[in-house]
Formats: structure tokens, sequence, C-alpha cells
């Protein structure tokens, strides 16, 4: 067996390594659906305020779709009961990174909303990374966590 086969079986069965894969595969995909949802909601010619709502609805959007994959397959979390509590705790978290990513968008796009719809795609890579990070840790510590979810007071 090579080195590289080898090494790719032990990352294989490191439990946050292959939730990682699977939350970056999982990544992937809403990326390419958050720009579809972006360039279509944001007109030709917009406000830089319609700008950085097209955005904003384009990431909660996104969510959804992240929120399920996510839970089923990245961090195979099967728990059925208080879907609901959960759902709330996920999207809190990825609140705070759209309060991330928006910010960085936000900044970027006053050099270069002048650019169109390149500088609006452009403003909107940066803060993809910080989002990633933050959302993965948090996914992983706190909302689909082992274990049960504490019950409702």
């Amino acid at each position: 067996m090579s080195q590289l086969s080898v090494a790719f079986q032990r990352l294989r069965r490191h439990e946050v390594t292959g939730q990682f894969i699977r939350y970056a595969v999982i990544g992937c995909a809403n990326v390419i659906l958050f720009f579809a949802i972006f360039n279509a909601l944001t007109p030709a010619h917009p406000s830089r305020i319609r700008t950085v709502i097209s955005y904003a609805s384009a990431f909660l959007i996104t969510s959804v779709f992240s929120f399920f994959l996510n839970k089923r397959w990245a961090f195979r979390d099967e728990r059925r009961e208080r879907i609901a509590h959960q759902y709330a705790l996920f999207l809190f978290v990825t609140l705070i990174g759209l309060g991330f990513q928006t910010s960085v968008f936000a900044l970027l796009l006053i050099p270069l909303h002048t650019h169109g719809r390149l500088g609006r795609n452009i403003a909107a890579v940066p803060g993809v990374p910080i989002s990633v990070l933050w959302n993965f840790t948090a996914y992983r510590r706190w909302t689909f966590k082992a274990g049960p979810i504490p019950p409702a007071v």
C-alpha cells in the first residue's frame, strides 16, 4: 500500500476529519447554490442596499439546505426529537456567521461596487473562510453535538 493510501485511510478513520470533509462538500454545493440565488435576486444595476439584502437572503435560503444535509450526512445526527430547537440553534450560529460574512462583504463592496456584478461576486468571497471555520466549530460543539438535546424547561 502506498504512503498516500495509508495516510488517506488514517484520515478517513479520524472522526473530525471525516466530518469536516463532508461539511466541506456540503459547503461547496451551498456556495454554488448561494451564488445562483444571489445573482438571480440581484438586478443588473442594483443599489448597494439591494445588493446586501440579496446577499443576506441567499445566505439564509441556503442555510435551510445546509441544516438538513449537515444534520444527516456531515454530522450523522439521527435525533428526531426537538428538531425545531436544533434548527433554531443552527440558525443562531449561522446568523453569527452571516454577520461575519456580511460585514466583510459590505466593507469590500465600498471599493468594488463600481465593477458591477464581477465586483459584487469578488466582494462576496473573502468572508467565506471566516464563516466556514466559525460554523463548523459551532455546529460540531453545540448544534450537532453527540448526545441528546437538553429537555425544554
